[in-house]
């Protein structure tokens, strides 16, 4: 009896043993495929792509005054979050441009303080993306690591990463 219950571990045990790292290995190496970081270089060409609908964008927002706005890319069409309330955005212009921006892969859009910010790739802690300076000076993001001017005034490329942000600020 005892042989046949060992038998029985090492033929459920031994497929997964076998298994498990290419299930780990493959998340990596798909994470990597699949959402490929964004560099400089190309958030440049994707801002002179979406300058349009990045402007309609903050002009909607610039619009509802000094709130802080959240909008996610898993909220529904036509959804944001003010002060932590879902509520409807009420602007059919607005509601197209964000849409077109979520397809095209921008992640959030957030208005806080002197920033508005358009997340266009992140993984785990780390984040990049395009951000606007409402009062020229130079955006606020809570774990900004790398601001890099883009070629329209007022407009950066931002790196944002929780860990080398925490090693720089430790200290501070």
């Amino acid at each position: 009896m005892k042989r046949k219950i060992r038998i029985l571990v090492y033929v459920i045990a031994l497929p997964f043993l076998l298994l498990l790292p290419m299930m780990i290995g493959g998340g990596i190496i798909t994470g990597v495929l699949f959402n490929p970081r964004i560099n400089e270089n190309r958030m440049e060409r994707i801002f002179i792509e979406d300058y349009e609908l990045l402007v309609d964008v903050l002009a909607f927002l610039v619009n509802l005054g000094p709130e802080t706005v959240f909008i996610r890319d898993d909220m529904g069409s036509g959804e944001m979050s003010i002060g932590g309330k879902r509520i409807e955005i009420g602007d059919a212009d607005a509601i197209i441009a964000i849409n077109k921006l979520k397809s095209r892969g921008f992640r959030a859009i957030e208005m806080d303080g002197n920033t508005v910010s358009f997340l266009r790739w992140s993984m785990r802690n780390r984040g990049r993306g395009i951000a606007f300076s409402l009062d020229g000076n130079e955006p606020v993001l809570p774990f900004l690591t790398r601001l890099v001017p883009l070629s329209k005034t007022y407009w950066y490329y931002y790196e944002e990463d929780f860990y080398e942000w925490r090693r720089h600020n430790q200290n501070n």
